[in-house]
């Protein structure tokens, strides 16, 4: 396992332990007298020193998976939310699910993860050596100490998930799972290159350590929560609502519906309303009642639009919505991509437009209107796009009708190109001035908590309970009290839902954490644990680069080919 221990400040100390024997015969090198110069011996020498480390921990959510780069890639085209407008072999690869060990995005995505949990491993080492050198600690600097412990086993624990579901041999369906590969378990940094050369623990033991992490941070942070400058921190309710969504990964069913459920009865938190909800996803009501974790960004553009040190949202700008302006269609971005037309269908709407002339047609337009005040079609539709021509973007004191995507290298004149609205930007434009989008992305939820707590319920008998909570959602989707019965209800866990395919028709389950959380990242490792590839491929049956061919082996990415490489003990996924 190759860790890179070279990037950063924070973890010089540990790399004196290399020169150390070379040069210690050499007088006054280890003089440490000025407070300037880290080493082994003088860092960290506060709590302060501590909760920069812990900070850098928290930025990196902002790579791996969550970086725009990625999340374009693995969490929209992936599971075919999105189709693309631009054409490029990693644009291509991404939705055609043909993805090879050279490929430098899956190469990026086990990078980041193993460099962010190689941070996390050396903050822990940090805080228990300033732990053994500050034996007289104050009750209130423990309790500082533990919470330090508490977050950075969360993010830790949260990068294995991330890893494991992406690269694991399977997501668990059975007991035999378990025995699967997994991913390697780094539990120090590496010294010398033997240390390096990790094989993969199985998919039972990634979990088991997950699990454990999550245990220990449960147990340092209780239930802490934050406001103020801090509120973007991990509390001790997220700790517990990840921890009951890794028993469900982990098919750990009665610790998953028991641990759920002392979430949504001690968190505090509740289900936003429906106008609260629809906007949430871009820019407003940061940080709700709903929200346990979300990823925080910040409008500043100061550097390059594209650098790793902007920290801006920048996936609305791959994302950007198409509009009019001026007579000509133009992009808030670079528009590369837009809903896949069959995701129209499955919230039940089933018009069909693809010429401008006909998506601007007066009387398509009135008819998409009455279909969306009438709740025909599922109102989460308009939440994740924007519909040409019924919908507009404004800023400037300017309203612009949205228009259909349009391609870039590639036709798309038979496609109806909706474009997207879930985390755009959507009140300014993109390219004015030192203007950066802001908007959070939701790592977790409480819809998520509901629907992870209603599936744990089917799985212990309380089918009653699990049809609850899936209609909580969603009666929350079509705008009227959650916690009260209404005439959308689904009267049971085989109801009809809007979607029309054999896959998501009959279970309000799954249909519902595909609606809910649509574009968020989360139904691929749906489709994984449910083993619906191919199914799903079937239903979608083409991108818009070509149709698409499922085989078994797509469910993991492949191990790239430099960790083979450079690790003796390291061995590929099937099929790669």
């Amino acid at each position: 396992m190759r860790i890179n221990r070279k990037m950063g400040m924070l973890v010089f100390a540990l790399s004196l332990a290399s020169v150390i024997a070379f040069v210690s015969c050499k007088k006054g090198y280890l003089d440490v007298s000025n407070p300037n110069v880290y080493s082994a011996d003088n860092y960290p020498a506060t709590i302060a020193d501590l909760e920069i480390e812990l900070h850098d921990l928290y930025g990196r959510f902002r790579s791996g998976v969550y970086n725009p780069d990625q999340f374009r890639f693995l969490g929209v085209s992936r599971d075919h939310s999105a189709d693309q407008a631009y054409q490029a072999p990693d644009f291509n690869s991404a939705t055609q699910l043909s993805y090879d060990k050279t490929n430098g995005s899956v190469d990026g995505l086990w990078n980041s993860h193993y460099e962010n949990i190689a941070k996390c491993v050396n903050t822990l080492n940090d805080l228990e050596r300033f732990k053994v050198k500050s034996p007289s600690l104050s009750a209130a600097d423990k309790e500082k100490i533990d919470l330090i412990e508490g977050q950075a086993r969360f993010v830790r624990a949260w990068n294995y998930m991330i890893l494991v579901n992406y690269f694991g041999e399977t997501m668990i369906t059975n007991e035999a799972d378990k025995a699967k590969m997994g991913v390697p378990i780094i539990v120090k940094l590496a010294g010398i290159l033997p240390e390096t050369q990790i094989a993969r623990s199985t998919v039972g033991e990634v979990w088991t350590y997950i699990v454990n992490d999550l245990k220990a941070a449960e147990s340092l942070l209780k239930t802490k929560t934050w406001d103020g400058a801090n509120v973007a921190r991990a509390s001790g309710w997220a700790v517990k609502g990840l921890l009951g969504k890794a028993y469900i990964y982990s098919q750990q069913w009665a610790l998953a519906g028991a641990k759920l459920k002392e979430v949504i009865d001690g968190s505090g938190k509740s289900l936003v309303d429906f106008a609260t909800y629809k906007d949430m996803f871009n820019g407003k009501f940061e940080f709700n009642r709903e929200s346990f974790f979300e990823l925080n960004f910040i409008s500043d553009r100061t550097d390059e639009w594209n650098s790793q040190n902007n920290v801006g949202q920048r996936l609305s700008i791959y994302l950007a919505p198409a509009y009019i302006d001026n007579g000509n269609v133009s992009k808030n971005g670079f528009g590369n991509y837009f809903i896949h037309e069959k995701n129209l269908v499955r919230f039940g709407f089933n018009k069909v437009a693809v010429t401008d002339a006909a998506l601007k047609a007066p009387v398509y337009v009135a008819e998409s209107k009455t279909l969306r005040d009438s709740k025909a079609v599922d109102p989460r539709l308009w939440v994740v796009a924007y519909q040409p021509y019924l919908d507009s973007l404004t800023w400037d004191n300017v309203s612009r009708p949205v228009a259909k995507m349009p391609g870039d290298g590639l036709n798309i004149d038979g496609i109806q190109a909706w474009s997207w609205h879930k985390y755009v930007m959507n009140d300014k434009h993109v390219w004015a001035g030192n203007v950066a989008n802001s908007n959070n992305m939701y790592i977790l939820r409480l819809a998520d908590i509901y629907l992870l707590y209603a599936e744990a319920s089917m799985k212990t008998g309380q089918n009653a309970e699990a049809l609850e909570y899936i209609n909580k959602v969603h009666r929350r989707a079509y705008d009227v009290n959650p916690n009260n019965s209404s005439r959308y209800d689904y009267a049971s866990l085989t109801s009809a839902t809007k979607a029309t395919d054999a896959t998501l028709a009959n279970d309000p389950l799954k249909y519902e954490r595909w609606a809910e959380l649509f574009g968020e990242g989360t139904w691929w490792f749906d489709i994984c644990r449910w083993k619906l590839g191919k199914s799903e491929a079937q239903y979608y049956v083409k991108v818009a680069t070509g149709t698409l061919v499922w085989e078994d082996y797509k469910y993991a990415l492949p191990i790239p080919l430099r960790e083979i490489n450079t690790n003796s003990n390291i061995k590929p996924n099937i099929g790669y």
